[in-house]
């Protein structure tokens, strides 16, 4: 399982009586899989959604999420790793929850979530759910820093910045 969905999906299983769905999108290898485990062990909160979803469409979807899970293989991450997917979640203004535990964690520094090693499924439920249920105005900080560290991370804002360190 290169994504290592089946701990997500083992998690939503705990997750199911607390009104959290989660919605995967794409057609992994092991999408077929993991379908059939979901029907098999009767996990009903776990939908799975779109095989392709245009571009353009995914920082609407996961702005309608309350938490956007990063979920990777037990080794990813090692040496650090650049995770387009967490600018995403960080456009998106919604706490992130990832998995890894990255030795050089942006989720962290800007505190816009949770990222530590993640390999059994009730410590996963536990994070997902602490992220979920946090006070109204906690949750409501962390939305707003994830907002504020997308700009600090902006592909323009980026190249304007190199452009100056290396007097281009």
């Amino acid at each position: 399982m290169a994504n290592n969905l089946k701990l997500l999906i083992d998690s939503a299983k705990i997750l199911q009586n607390n009104s959290v769905q989660v919605l995967i999108y794409g057609d992994g290898e092991d999408r077929a899989f993991l379908e059939h485990y979901c029907e098999e062990q009767q996990i009903t909160n776990v939908k799975f959604k779109a095989k392709w979803t245009s571009p353009e469409y995914v920082p609407y979807i996961l702005s309608k999420a309350d938490v956007n899970a990063l979920n990777y293989s037990t080794n990813f991450g090692k040496y650090g790793g650049s995770m387009n997917k967490m600018f995403l979640g960080l456009a998106s203004g919604k706490p992130l929850c990832c998995n890894v535990g990255m030795p050089y964690s942006i989720i962290l520094e800007e505190g816009v979530g949770i990222d530590c090693k993640l390999t059994d499924p009730q410590d996963y439920a536990a994070a997902i759910l602490s992220l979920k249920n946090l006070p109204s105005d906690e949750y409501q900080t962390i939305c707003n820093k994830a907002k504020k560290a997308a700009e600090k991370y902006d592909y323009a804002k980026l190249c304007v910045k190199f452009k100056d360190v290396c007097n281009l």
